[in-house]
């Protein structure tokens, strides 16, 4: 397989791609995915012999193209082997040119993850997420106003094990409202413009402001009976827009909040090194592992 980026176009061997892809037209050069990983909203698709993988949203269309190129964490969605075909930008294969983090070509934007200083998956990400035009505003007051709680408001001490919980509740078993997407919410804020290509490396304070101010019922709590944390997690696709999965900014820092769901048995958690996070859960009876 060759991939290339030419004239700010992707190029699968001699066949040219406009982003957001067909998923059926995309199938029938590349072929049926070997999986598809269903855990996150927006759905994955890997290729494994190919090495490569993409996410595909609920119009069936695919918005970025992964090549897996460096070996690295063993989580599910990945191909079971790197991309051992040619990856070129502009004539230059990508071993032959100056590494570049970040370009954007046209509509592609390039995000390189293979930094070797980094402990993060590695990959070269072909991405594209759509702007939001001022025109397509979303004038529904209700849409993110926060409904009257049937019960008692669970708190929270931890941030991060909130966001946890609200993958759980909002995005798997979708009990919680209203439902979270940032490109929608990126419509509907009316006290300023959130541009999410230039904001979306960031965790925008209107967005943050919302999940932390989301209220769940203690009646919510008792649906949660396992937490798993992953780089794929929607909640935090949509809190932090083009997350590459480094550093720690979705770290769990205690156990505290977990006695408030007396149903949570078992958490897979981004957990650093060192960290008496494991005991403090062992200790609630909850099996912990690392995601």
């Amino acid at each position: 397989m060759k991939i290339e980026i030419r004239n700010s176009t992707l190029i699968i061997n001699t066949q040219t791609y406009h982003f957001p892809i067909d998923y059926e037209e995309f199938k029938k050069q590349v072929g049926i995915p070997s999986k598809v990983w269903e855990k996150s909203e927006n759905h994955i698709l890997t290729w494994d012999n190919l090495g490569i993988f993409a996410h595909r949203d609920k119009k069936n269309t695919i918005y970025s193209l992964n090549i897996y190129l460096k070996e690295g964490d063993k989580l599910d969605y990945l191909p079971r082997q790197t991309f051992q075909g040619e990856y070129l930008i502009e004539g230059k294969n990508i071993k032959q040119r100056e590494v570049v983090m970040e370009e954007i070509h046209g509509e592609l934007a390039i995000y390189n993850f293979l930094n070797d200083d980094e402990n993060e998956i590695r990959i070269a990400f072909i991405d594209y997420f759509p702007t939001v035009d001022p025109s397509e505003k979303i004038f529904d007051e209700e849409l993110y106003t926060f409904r009257p709680l049937d019960g008692k408001e669970v708190t929270f001490k931890d941030f991060n094990f909130k966001l946890a919980v609200i993958q759980v509740l909002m995005y798997e078993k979708q009990l919680l409202e209203p439902y979270f997407d940032i490109v929608e919410f990126a419509k509907w804020y009316s006290q300023r413009d959130i541009d999410l290509d230039k904001e979306g490396h960031d965790i925008i304070p209107e967005v943050k402001s919302f999940f932390e101010t989301l209220p769940i019922d203690e009646e919510l709590a008792l649906k949660v009976t396992e937490i798993h944390q992953s780089v794929e997690n929607a909640v935090y696709m949509n809190i932090l827009m083009f997350w590459d999965g480094s550093g720690s900014p979705f770290h769990i820092t205690s156990a505290e909040d977990a006695e408030n769901f007396p149903n949570l048995k078992k958490v897979n958690l981004f957990m650093g090194e060192g960290t008496h996070l494991s005991d403090e859960f062992k200790r609630l009876n909850i099996e912990v592992n690392k995601a």
